[in-house]
């Protein structure tokens, strides 16, 4: 199959990973990630990807025209963004949108668009002759009424969870997946977010989860049945799982949805292996120490490696609009700087977005399950 070049729009610090892991997208859909364009206001024209999360360097240099770095592409590749809310910026994307189809370049997009606008896109590409799906992949529906009782699964799976949602869990994910697979190993890989289908892996199943009109006992049961069928289908030597949502509550206001997902996974799966990222913050050893606990005795996940991310939340958000959540993204050196306050604890902790660690979480995974 020919492998088509595509532009990456829009590209937002959530996103990056997809950049710096790029060779993942193109081992799955032969989609070569060769441009990619943020919005205007981010001003990152001729800068490396990695200014946008002060990650490791991605040698991915960004465009500010989105028009230019469409001609040197073949296809569009459509990220998830929340913005169809903000009539301005929606405008921007629909006009790009509807210039690409004008070009005769595919749209590809993570999820189906909000209403009216799919069915829109999809007749307007149609009318020029391109294609414009959704790039996913999905396990076969389940039957709930032969959801009899918990089985085992017998594959090692590795859990990646956030002591708040968005701590670098999907950069960790991604750069665990690409270290197993270039060791040999057969990974199914379930993320926290819709971006892991463009991966090779599947989104975990959590609108599936919310939606079922039923009690805990039933979701616990058609969650585990769920990795049964992933087992089975693909037949791996480990299972790699990103849980979505938090774990902790930040405070009072802000609960993380009380760690729902991680306690359904707990309950539904034996997890051998937890990773837990942290924000980009000193804690007291006796406050992680008590999270490590929790995590244990309340959602069955063992945590056996605290990874420290490079984001924070912030505090004076936080102090004067109790339930808006927003978010610093540190440098390197103010991470490195962090370590040091936790090593001089003695705190052990690894730095998520560093490419050893995804090495070092490999060697501590083969050592622990022998």
């Amino acid at each position: 199959m020919r492998v088509q070049k595509a532009l990456l729009y829009p590209l937002v610090r959530e996103n990056v990973p997809l950049v710096r892991f790029r060779k993942l997208v193109e081992q799955e859909f032969s989609l070569e990630i060769v441009e990619a364009v943020s919005p205007p206001a981010y001003h990152v024209d001729g800068k490396d990807a990695s200014y946008l999360d002060e990650g490791e360097n991605t040698n991915f240099i960004l465009s500010g025209d989105f028009d230019k770095a469409m001609g040197r592409c073949d296809c569009i590749l459509l990220a998830k963004t929340e913005e169809w809310s903000y009539s301005e910026y929606l405008l921007e994307i629909v006009d790009h949108l509807i210039t690409a189809c004008k070009n005769h370049k595919n749209i590809y997009c993570t999820q189906k668009l909000p209403e009216p606008y799919h069915t829109f896109f999809q007749a307007y590409a149609g009318r020029y002759s391109v294609e414009f799906s959704v790039l996913e992949k999905k396990i076969p529906p389940l039957d709930i009424n032969r959801l009899d009782r918990i089985y085992p699964i017998h594959t090692p799976i590795l859990a990646v969870a956030g002591m708040n949602e968005d701590c670098g869990e999907f950069g960790l994910q991604l750069g665990l997946l690409q270290t197993l697979r270039e060791e040999g190993y057969r990974v199914s890989y379930v993320g926290s977010n819709e971006y892991a289908e463009w991966t090779g892996g599947y989104a975990f199943p959590r609108a599936e989860l919310e939606t079922l009109p039923y009690s805990f006992e039933i979701k616990i049961k058609y969650l585990n049945a769920w990795f049964r069928k992933l087992e089975e289908a693909e037949a791996p030597d480990v299972i790699l799982l990103g849980i979505p949502g938090g774990t902790m509550p930040i405070d009072e206001y802000n609960l993380n949805s009380c760690g729902y997902f991680a306690y359904l996974t707990g309950c539904a799966v034996t997890v051998d292996f937890t990773v837990l990222t942290i924000p980009c913050v000193e804690y007291l050893p006796e406050y992680l120490t008590q999270c490590q606990e929790d995590m244990k005795y309340r959602y069955h996940l063992p945590v056996d490696c605290l990874c420290l991310s490079n984001i924070q939340i912030t505090p004076p958000v936080l102090e004067e609009a109790k339930t808006i959540v927003e978010k610093d993204v540190f440098s390197a050196k103010r991470v490195g700087r962090m370590m040091d306050l936790y090593r001089e604890k003695d705190v052990e902790i690894l730095e998520a977005e560093n490419a050893k660690t995804y090495r070092d979480i490999v060697k501590r995974l083969y050592a622990k399950l022998g």
